[in-house]
């Protein structure tokens, strides 16, 4: 057999060159899957969420030929956007921030002989990158993996503790924090969160950083942004009323994921994997039963009003990476 080369598509093609795509996690694989005829190798792709697992789902149900796989960026945006008013798909900034961007590498872990498409993947990212520095109200920061990781942590950890126990008790943010017993859940959840975060490979040349995370001060600073909500409600909770899924895959399942591959204990995030599921589930049924005279089940706060505007968490966490 003749070494692997990357096959050569049509000269004429339609292929797209870069994608920067920023939706629901739910809408992510349908919407590149259905692109699929038009990626290869030659195109960047951004992927503006806040979890992580993404890229890893996509290699596997996507992108599985490793010659035709497309470059990966993976975005954490700190801007504070919100809608316009009656103007349809118009945002508007209300707090300046940065854009956060890592490229990820191709061929990790690959045994085959890939260095020009190691190279070619590498110098289209970093095209892409430098097309978002040229506008410069993104204010662009291209950050090595663990810069990069350093930030995402702090929104990924909220995430998974106050948005599943949200869904998983049907309550405010509020109430997580005054209910002694879903106090008790995110303790459990938060600690070993941390405990599998303190073992990550990546993390052990910076002790500081896992100092970071696992020190009291930390876990101060998650409860203090947790209060700061007020009568807020997770998004989470609009999504599971409609009936779609929530990204909990990308949150507590990225954690489980890291603790399998490290043989860590993860038995609390997968319970709160579970937990949201099923709630998703069950009101998939109830809105696919629509029984005359039959209200769906809905005391779960999913139309409470009185939220109030969303502290940033970068703000609280004051994550000091200067240097870093």
């Amino acid at each position: 057999m003749g070494p692997l080369r990357p096959r050569q598509s049509p000269k004429d093609a339609d292929f797209f060159d870069n994608i920067i795509i920023d939706t629901r996690g739910a809408a992510i694989l349908p919407s590149l899957t259905a692109l699929r005829h038009r990626i290869d190798r030659r195109t960047t792709i951004c992927l503006l969420h806040p979890g992580l697992g993404l890229v890893e789902q996509l290699i596997e149900q996507v992108f599985d030929d490793p010659l035709q796989r497309p470059n990966f960026v993976l975005g954490h945006s700190t801007h504070k956007l919100s809608k316009v008013r009656d103007i349809m798909f118009s945002m508007k900034q209300r707090k300046p921030g940065a854009l956060y961007l890592y490229g990820v590498p191709k061929f990790e872990g690959s045994t085959f002989d890939k260095s020009s498409l190691v190279y070619e993947g590498m110098r289209q990212s970093q095209h892409l990158v430098q097309l978002l520095s040229s506008t410069e109200c993104l204010n662009v920061v291209g950050l090595p993996w663990v810069r990069f990781l350093s930030w995402k942590l702090p929104t990924l950890i909220f995430t998974s503790l106050a948005d599943t126990i949200s869904v998983a008790l049907g309550c405010k943010y509020q109430e997580i924090y005054h209910n002694h017993h879903a106090r008790i859940m995110w303790d459990s959840l938060l600690e070993e969160t941390l405990a599998i975060i303190s073992q990550f490979p990546e993390l052990q040349e910076v002790p500081h950083r896992i100092h970071y995370f696992t020190a009291h001060s930390f876990r101060r600073k998650l409860q203090m942004y947790l209060a700061a909500q007020r009568a807020n409600i997770s998004p989470w909770i609009k999504q599971v009323k409609m009936g779609n899924n929530v990204p909990v895959d990308y949150f507590n399942g990225y954690f489980v994921q890291r603790a399998r591959e490290l043989g860590l204990t993860h038995e609390y995030n997968s319970m709160a994997v579970e937990i949201v599921k099923a709630r998703v589930s069950a009101r998939q049924t109830e809105l696919r039963s629509d029984l005359r005279f039959r209200v769906p089940y809905m005391t779960d706060t999913d139309l409470i009003g009185g939220g109030q505007p969303i502290p940033s968490l970068e703000d609280t966490l004051e994550l000091e990476l200067e240097g870093f």
